[in-house]
């Protein structure tokens, strides 16, 4: 990777973001660049090449380079390459789990120590092979070489410290946030907007958001529907290898016409004024965009009672609490929204408790700090 002559030679720092595939993490490494770009700091930011063209079109700006390897077969020195000449580097998890013949995971983090200021922002903690001897171990000596290991929540910072053994002072909170806007209509005017986005009326219409992959429990989602009045449809915006199998299970369950899936959308804040509920089955979060989005637009919410979720939700006071991977605890959530005289006060207190808890502003705030104590 190289840098335009004219450009801020100030600090330079990278950001790399190796998913495989685009989701929360890879819009917040997205988000992190542009805000680092916009304040001065000479930035670049690597991607997996598979999701190059989708970066580029998210972070159009000054002083922002956007370059990209293959995570799952590039060697990790190819990534110590592209860092030489920074002096900061945030790299954005979970790592890809590699191919039988392709890189270590964590050896992408001790090549990036071997030449530069590390932080570490763990967005997901995947047990698979976190657990393992290997990875402990070369978390130990990450943490020998001053890499410095972020999470997202406070249950994501406890995973963390488990699996790891590490001490308090190891890990770092900064907790996720989303932009204020638009608070979601409601009544009348909310089904007029869901006319007009989604084609239909006269529907108690839910919304779910996130990868199409196992793990983020979209089935539970889908099977629920079976429990749920004819009115309650499902929409699905997001992509994923599990489409087809999702699609199949749909149509198997006489569900076709029930369940929309949206594909990769730009505009889910718009969705989200045009449903009557967000539904956030994932069983595996740090702390899901998705959801504090619907939080913050003051969307009735309903999550799995797993991982960071409850955290979010303060427990269930802003939301509703269901047991994960039970298609019938979730119905019957779905029903008690339907017939709760109170939603909008329950929102309003949601919406309020995002705006003072989790922005933006403070996210971004808390990330450099870390890079300004290098």
């Amino acid at each position: 990777m190289t840098y335009a002559d004219d450009r801020n030679e100030t600090d330079p720092v990278l950001v790399v973001a190796p998913g495989l595939t685009f989701g929360g993490c890879e819009l917040y490494a997205a988000g992190l660049a542009k805000a680092l770009a916009a304040s001065g700091r000479r930035t670049s930011l690597v991607v997996h090449s598979a999701n190059q063209p989708t970066f580029i079109t998210l972070v159009e700006c000054d002083g922002l380079q956007v370059g990209s390897i293959d995570f799952m077969t590039e060697p990790a020195p190819r990534l110590a390459s592209l860092a030489k000449g920074a002096t900061a580097a945030v790299i954005c998890l979970p790592l890809p789990v590699p191919e039988p013949d392709g890189p270590e995971p964590l050896d992408l983090l001790v090549s990036l120590a071997e030449v530069t200021h590390v932080v570490a922002v763990w967005q997901l903690c995947h047990e698979t092979f976190h657990r393992s001897p290997v990875h402990r171990a070369t978390a130990s000596a990450l943490l020998r070489r001053g890499v410095k290991w972020v999470c997202v929540s406070q249950q994501n910072a406890e995973q963390m410290r488990s699996m790891y053994g590490l001490k308090s002072g190891d890990v770092q909170v900064v907790l996720n946030g989303v932009e204020d806007g638009e608070p979601a209509f409601t009544g009348d005017i909310r089904r007029a907007r869901r006319d007009f986005l989604l084609g239909r009326d006269n529907i108690y219409a839910l919304l779910s958001v996130g990868r199409l992959v196992k793990w983020k429990g979209h089935e539970t989602a889908i099977r629920a529907l079976t429990l749920l009045p004819a009115i309650v449809h499902l929409y699905i915006a997001g992509t994923g290898y599990d489409r087809p199998r999702l699609e199949a299970l749909s149509v198997e369950l006489g569900l076709a016409e029930r369940v929309h899936f949206l594909g990769q959308r730009s505009d889910v804040r718009e969705l989200l004024k045009c449903v009557d509920a967000y539904v956030h089955p994932s069983t595996a979060e740090g702390a899901s965009f998705a959801l504090l989005e619907a939080l913050v637009t003051a969307t009735p919410v309903i999550a799995a009672k797993t991982a960071s979720n409850p955290e979010l939700l303060d427990g269930g006071r802003l939301g509703c609490l269901f047991a994960p991977g039970q298609p019938r605890s979730l119905a019957e959530q779905v029903m008690s929204l339907i017939a709760s005289v109170n939603l909008k006060d329950k929102a309003a207190l949601a919406r309020e408790h995002v705006l003072k808890h989790y922005t933006r502003s403070e996210m971004w705030e808390g990330v450099g700090r870390l890079l300004a104590s290098q």
